[in-house]
């Protein structure tokens, strides 16, 4: 069978049968290349495709790896969340701790700073009696009471009959003898003496002063509460007969009482203080409290100077001890003050300090 030809008519030429050899055995040497080039491509891209699947291996044996990792540090992770979730609630716990011991610190605080605190006297306490048209009422500084304190006691009588009456003493406040007087009986020790120095005041005689009908006196005391336990308080006055000397009272039996629990330890709030400043002594007390005092004075090598027979009003908290020399040089005297006020202690203060 004669083989295929596929020659154009020109290349069948004699002429051309050497170029056309030529020609063949380069295309033959090109295709040859051809193969030798695929198989390396072929070669190179198996080679790249090999390197590819073995980057991918260990990019998953290592993916495998960290996931393995977290897997296994997640219970690590949990340990320590739980821990720190732990360590949160005991922190908050002691920090409520803290919080309920400053709070309980401050409530004690406060309750301690109010019961130091000077706290006001309620109001006062009154009795009254009337018995054949005489009058008689008593008002007395209010409880809790106890030993060292002063009352203060405001006591009126009034003459609702046609009868005059005469009464022993001066129908108003006085050192002296007043008309009025408060009175504390029973009671039992300890008892309280007022820490000042006597000294003799002159009093004039006092004549019989008359109680006409319609005609009210009032007078006020000032009195330390002397004994403990059971004590009766209670206003009381002298009747006198026409002709001299004292007479039964229609109010015998009947005068205006009041019975109180005298305690031996004086309240925390019903306590002032002094405080001396140069020849100043200056009260610690509310603005709202009234501080009374009484005084006496010793001159070096001589007996008491001068002194005050009852309690005396200040109109600030401050007193000049230098004010009350009588005649001694200041460098000689030597005083004693007491102070206070109503439904508080009496306190001392001696200048120069002892």
């Amino acid at each position: 069978m004669k083989r295929f030809d596929d020659m154009l008519p020109e290349e069948l030429e004699e002429q051309h049968n050497e170029l056309i050899t030529m020609l063949m055995q380069a295309s033959q040497q090109a295709l040859m290349r051809n193969e030798n080039g695929e198989k390396q491509a072929i070669q190179r891209v198996g080679e790249k495709l090999a390197m590819l699947e073995g980057s991918a291996s260990q990019e998953g044996r290592s993916g495998q790896f960290k996931e393995q990792q977290t897997l296994s540090r997640r219970p690590s992770i949990f340990q320590r969340r739980l821990s720190s979730r732990k360590q949160y609630i005991n922190t908050l716990a002691a920090l409520l701790i803290v919080g309920l011991l400053i709070g309980a610190s401050i409530a004690l605080f406060n309750s301690r700073s109010a019961s130091m605190a000077i706290n006001p006297v309620a109001a006062p306490t009154t009795v009254s009696t009337t018995v054949n048209g005489l009058e008689m009422s008593m008002s007395v500084t209010s409880g809790p009471y106890f030993l060292s304190e002063l009352v203060f006691a405001n006591m009126s009588l009034t003459n609702h009959t046609h009868t005059a009456f005469l009464l022993q003493g001066l129908p108003f406040t006085t050192p002296c003898e007043p008309a009025l007087r408060l009175h504390q009986t029973a009671g039992e020790s300890p008892h309280y003496t007022l820490p000042l120095a006597s000294f003799f005041y002159n009093c004039l005689k006092e004549t019989p002063n008359e109680l006409k009908p319609g005609q009210t006196i009032t007078i006020q005391q000032y009195e330390p509460l002397t004994s403990t336990g059971h004590v009766t308080l209670s206003a009381q006055a002298t009747f006198l007969k026409p002709g001299g000397g004292i007479m039964t009272s229609p109010l015998d039996g009947h005068w205006p009482s009041l019975q109180i629990q005298v305690a031996s330890k004086i309240p925390s709030d019903r306590l002032l203080s002094l405080h001396l400043n140069g020849s100043q002594l200056l009260i610690n007390a509310p603005s709202a409290v009234h501080p009374v005092y009484q005084f006496s004075e010793m001159c070096d090598g001589l007996s008491v100077a001068s002194g005050t027979p009852s309690w005396m009003s200040i109109s600030t908290h401050m007193l000049n001890l230098s004010d009350n020399t009588a005649g001694c040089p200041e460098k000689h005297a030597h005083w004693q003050y007491v102070v206070s006020a109503a439904g508080y202690a009496i306190i001392e203060q001696k200048y120069p300090v002892q």
